[in-house]
């Protein structure tokens, strides 16, 4: 087993691997600079929110697994569940619900709503236990010369 820190930089590394074979253009309406907020890892010209889970991860049993994992959902699921405000504010309702009797760490402040001005995607793809956010995003340096083309609109996902 590794520390979380270590799981943090190998979740990185295979997704800065994972965008180096993808012979795909990255879609036009997702932003490439990372620290946006509509930014999302894609692959294959598909918008998709990753979440890691670890051994190492203890007190956010929401998180920990047997073996380094990386799911991966495509954002279109999250458009037909979330799609409605209502909607979208019950369903956050429920997780944060749930993880409070599973976790031992609070949920973490870093989860939010795609789109959020003040939320970043890349943030919430690994969780440590403490609630601090990483020492930063080793992707970022793939996209950090560019400019973001779409305009800064929240999404009820």
């Amino acid at each position: 087993m590794q520390t979380l820190d270590a799981y943090y930089r190998k979740m990185w590394l295979t997704l800065d691997q994972l965008a180096r074979l993808d012979k795909n253009p990255w879609p036009s309406d997702i932003p490439e600079q990372i620290d946006h907020p509509m930014w999302e890892f894609s692959f294959a010209g598909e918008p998709i929110f990753v979440v890691c889970t670890t051994p190492a991860h203890v007190m956010r049993q929401s998180r920990r697994s047997s073996a380094f994992m990386l799911t991966f959902q495509p954002r279109w699921v999250f458009e037909k569940i979330l799609g409605t405000e209502k909607a979208a504010n019950a369903a956050f309702a429920e997780v944060r619900k749930r993880l409070i009797p599973y976790d031992s760490a609070s949920p973490a402040p870093l989860l939010g709503r795609y789109g959020a001005t003040d939320g970043r995607e890349y943030l919430q793809y690994f969780l440590h236990d403490d609630n601090n956010a990483g020492g930063g995003c080793p992707y970022a340096k793939l996209a950090q010369n560019k400019t973001p083309s779409i305009a800064n609109k929240e999404q009820a996902a």
